[in-house]
């Protein structure tokens, strides 16, 4: 699969709120907001993690900014 940017919102303890990232082939720059006590982490994730965030199998680590598993 390809990697992809996407930007994700997460609460304070890393768990996913929602996940947004552009159409395929396109190159707009996407804005997006995150509610009290969210944040939004943009990185370059793999397409097939995209599904694994959304499942709650994955989380962002608040302070190494990066995508681990719940395991670690």
């Amino acid at each position: 699969m390809a990697t992809v940017r996407a930007s994700i919102v997460h609460d304070i303890s890393g768990r996913v709120v929602s996940v947004a990232r552009p159409a395929n082939g396109t190159k707009v720059k996407v804005t997006v907001l995150s509610g009290p006590g969210q944040s939004v982490l943009e990185t370059d994730i793999e397409e097939d993690d995209i599904r694994e965030l959304i499942n709650g199998k994955l989380r962002v680590d608040t302070e190494k900014k990066n995508i681990v598993s719940y395991n670690q």
